[in-house]
């Protein structure tokens, strides 16, 4: 039988920082994210998707695999921010440059933006919080700017986790904890 407590639901919050920011260490408070900018409100929540690819190890002798290499792993994260401030579209444009809070320049950047990532939202248990902390990311994606009259201006973004060659082998992409 399983345990409801393990059912989690609600809304988890967004942290975005530039390259260079410092990694915090997660204690399991907002805090953690002190120096990170919030996006604000997203519209369907935070997806976060890993895959992976395997690669099966087969011998002559068996018909099924005898071990399995990971050849190459994806992190991406997606989510429609319902704020759509100029810093918000920032992180959500590959080749942009925040010039002030009010102006946003696009085009001619060889290499994307890179900022650090955290989320924050509930976990299994009564009052747990889970953080998730992704090391590198960059805007992925084409984010659109859709103005009507029936509906709010929103920016989906996307962003892709690279990997931190200074950590080691097997958490050198994120880390994610329960407190």
């Amino acid at each position: 039988m399983g345990d409801v407590a393990n059912v989690i639901s609600g809304p988890a919050k967004l942290f975005l920082a530039p390259k260079g920011t410092a990694i915090p260490t997660l204690t399991g408070s907002e805090t953690d994210f002190a120096s990170f900018s919030t996006p604000g409100f997203t519209d369907k929540g935070i997806e976060i998707d890993y895959t992976s690819t395997d690669k099966d190890i087969d011998v002559d002798e068996l018909t099924t695999p005898v071990d399995v290499l990971i050849t190459a792993e994806k992190l991406i994260v997606n989510v429609v921010l319902a704020e759509t401030t100029l810093e918000n579209l920032y992180f959500c444009i590959s080749g942009g440059v925040l010039v002030s809070a009010n102006e946003l320049t696009i085009g001619g950047k060889v290499r994307p933006s890179e900022f650090v990532l955290g989320v924050m939202g509930p976990a299994p248990s009564t009052n747990k919080t889970r953080q998730v902390l992704i090391y590198r990311v960059m805007p992925k994606g084409n984010p659109k700017i859709h103005y009507q009259r029936k509906d709010k201006v929103m920016f989906a973004c996307q962003w892709q986790g690279l990997g931190d060659s200074s950590r080691p082998d097997g958490a050198n992409l994120c880390d994610i904890q329960d407190f």
